[in-house]
């Protein structure tokens, strides 16, 4: 007996958003592309709701949803997908919140999650992909296939603008060379890299991309040159520092420092000696966002823009 119509049973009557197969267990699943299961839920409620968010404990996850808005009594799909090609082998529980509002402005979370035991047979390594720094930047995805009879990569690409993906010859394994070029201008990027082979089961494999150009900063240094925030499992904010140093030791100081992301706000002051200090504090209820940039514009010892990436992360 689902839990509406437990409740029913009982007299009591159920409100908000509720979902009848909340939990999902998988099983063993093929680490090919994506694992993908779809969720019906209704609005239990006597008035309208709206689904405002969906946020996952894995950043690889996508979404869709059939109608964000539901009248009283009314039921959608929520399709969640998990790239499984980007975890490790093994068994894995990701879970879901799905935040909603009503019409007379009550706000509600749904908890939804999905349960799998990883195998794999063809491996991509690394499973993700980092790249930071000034240009050019390159970087090697290896594929491995533990069977007899092997597959054989035909061709690879980005979705990324500027970056391409080139097949690597004359190597034991089969590689792919991310080369991010000119045409990336400066700023940080996430996207994946598609590899295509000549195996149905694995006709494309999706490995998650993250580039991060950094502008030419006339020697300014920054420490660190990326802001990585792993929070605990019920922590909504958290704060950091950098630092910016000049090579010859001349003073910092900062015209002006912002965030892109709402939840990211920052602010800066002199020292130590001749260095400027930056401050961050994020807030990840503001968005399910869990990536920006801090653009800081000196004043001296010259007029120029430094883009610092801030992302953040709950604990594995």
């Amino acid at each position: 007996m689902n839990s509406y119509i437990l409740l029913m049973c009982l007299g009591m009557t159920p409100s908000g958003l509720v979902c009848d197969k909340a939990h999902v267990d998988l099983g063993k699943v093929r680490g090919t592309s994506t694992v993908v299961h779809s969720f019906e839920v209704k609005n239990a409620s006597q008035e309208s709701c709206s689904i405002t968010e969906i946020a996952g404990s894995c950043n690889c996850f996508r979404k869709s949803i059939a109608s964000k808005t539901l009248g009283a009594g009314d039921s959608t799909t929520i399709q969640l997908g998990i790239n499984a090609l980007a975890q490790p082998e093994g068994k894995h529980l990701w879970k879901f919140v799905v935040r909603t509002v009503t019409a007379g402005g009550a706000t509600q979370e749904l908890i939804l999650s999905l349960r799998a035991e990883i195998v794999k047979e063809v491996r991509v390594e690394p499973i993700s992909l980092a790249l930071s720094g000034s240009r050019p930047l390159t970087g090697t995805l290896s594929v491995k296939d533990s069977r007899m009879k092997g597959l054989q990569v035909t061709r690879a690409s980005t979705s990324i603008l500027g970056v391409e993906a080139k097949l690597v010859t004359g190597k034991p394994d089969q590689q792919v060379e991310i080369v991010v070029g000119e045409q990336c201008p400066p700023g940080t990027y996430t996207g994946e890299v598609s590899i295509f082979t000549n195996d149905s089961d694995y006709a494309e494999m999706l490995i998650p991309l993250r580039v991060t150009v950094t502008a030419p900063n006339a020697g300014v240094s920054v420490y660190p040159k990326e802001l990585d925030l792993l929070l605990e499992p019920d922590q909504v904010r958290a704060d950091a520092v950098f630092r910016l140093k000049s090579p010859n030791n001349e003073k910092i100081i900062i015209k002006s420092i912002a965030s892109d992301h709402p939840g990211v706000t920052c602010s800066w002051k002199p020292g130590p000696g001749t260095m400027a200090t930056g401050l961050i504090s994020v807030d990840t209820t503001k968005s399910a966002l869990k990536e920006g940039k801090i653009i800081v514009e000196l004043a001296e010892p010259s007029q120029q823009k430094v883009v610092i990436p801030v992302l953040w992360s709950g604990e594995k």
